[in-house]
């Protein structure tokens, strides 16, 4: 999903060994972009989608909470 995410952002391909901190990057861009319109950009844009990456990102391998 985040490989995904940031490939359609950015409009390149990335390998699949890229980093998560970069590919995390680019969603925060996004998301930064985007919160300035929260309403036209969560039903038209891509806010929802990198409102879930967030979200997973921080659901990790390490997380507590399930």
């Amino acid at each position: 999903m985040l490989l995904a995410f940031s490939e359609r952002a950015k409009g390149q391909k990335f390998s699949k060994n890229a980093s998560d901190q970069e590919m995390l990057e680019i969603v925060m861009s996004r998301y930064e972009k985007e919160i300035r319109h929260p309403i036209q950009n969560f039903i038209g844009g891509k806010l929802a989608e990198a409102l879930l990456i967030q979200g997973n990102a921080g659901a990790g391998p390490n997380s507590t909470s399930k």
